[in-house]
């Protein structure tokens, strides 16, 4: 009958899982890569995720956008306050700024529609991650119950024994 056994040991640079297989009372140490590092979950889900929203610069592209609608807005409000012969080249530019904000209308629309999924798939990583913690938590306190309980329960029936003896 052969039978397994799993031993840590742990490498400066990296963790290695041994596995020691006994048959007939002979082992060998084969090493296996340990699938599992410290902060693996973390990095594959949010941190790739993460730079990827970052790549889309949202906050700087939402500046320039709200700048230059600010610009337009100051272009339309000198035009309509002065003479309109005068400012005529003032206008057609409004008028020319005006159509080039509708060409970037679509644009802006497909960027909008890509940081809210990024926004959407962050989020749902980092319920998931929540929910897997949780699930973990609950575990290993029920294992630490148990593990109390049947300290208690060990006790109880040495002191038990103990007083059996006594009698």
């Amino acid at each position: 009958m052969k039978q397994t056994h799993a031993r840590a040991h742990t490498h400066p640079h990296k963790s290695v899982l041994f596995l020691v297989c006994g048959s007939d009372g002979a082992e060998e140490d084969q090493p296996v890569e340990d699938l599992l590092k410290p902060g693996h979950l973390t990095q594959l889900l949010e941190a790739e995720l993460e730079a990827e929203v970052e790549a889309l610069s949202v906050g700087s592209v939402s500046v320039a956008v709200t700048k230059l609608l600010g610009c337009v807005r100051r272009h339309r409000d000198s035009c309509s306050t002065g003479v309109l012969i005068p400012v005529l080249p003032v206008f057609q530019e409004v008028n020319q700024a005006c159509r080039a904000l509708v060409r970037f209308l679509p644009l802006l629309g497909v960027y909008s529609d890509l940081v809210r999924y990024f926004l959407s798939v962050l989020l749902t990583v980092h319920r998931s991650t929540g929910k897997l913690l949780s699930v973990l938590s609950s575990i290993f306190i029920q294992l630490a119950q148990k593990v109390q309980w049947a300290q208690c329960v060990t006790e109880h029936s040495a002191s038990r024994k103990g007083a059996q003896w006594e009698n």
